[in-house]
């Protein structure tokens, strides 16, 4: 899940003006303000140092939640979230908006940095 998440760094970056970036943004903001605090930390003790990398900021909640997408089985990547499930469940506001964020068109893509015509 390392390239993965790498990957989604380096698409962020080019696509930082964008509408779908911006939503990605809010969807952070609203998972550090309301979901974040209210979230089991039980079961994070075995991986403590990295199980809320997500938590940091809106880039690493995106390359996080993006390696969670890629796992459409019940494996756990070891982080919150842990599967496309879970992410689903936890968050479907931050779900729906990184989804949209990989869906862009080609055009939409390659508009990504115009001021927001990316989204």
């Amino acid at each position: 899940t390392l390239l993965l998440h790498e990957y989604a760094h380096a698409y962020q970056l080019g696509m930082a003006e964008s509408n779908a970036s911006r939503a990605v943004e809010a969807a952070y903001a609203n998972f550090h303000a309301n979901l974040y605090p209210a979230l089991s930390r039980a079961s994070a003790a075995p991986n403590a140092g990295h199980w809320w990398y997500s938590n940091d900021n809106a880039k690493e909640y995106f390359a996080v939640t993006t390696e969670a997408m890629g796992n459409p089985g019940s494996d756990s990547i070891g982080k919150w979230p842990e599967t496309r499930a879970g992410f689903k469940a936890d968050d479907p506001t931050g779900y729906a908006a990184v989804e949209a964020m990989w869906k862009q068109t080609s055009a939409e893509v390659a508009a990504g940095g115009a001021g927001g015509a990316g989204g």
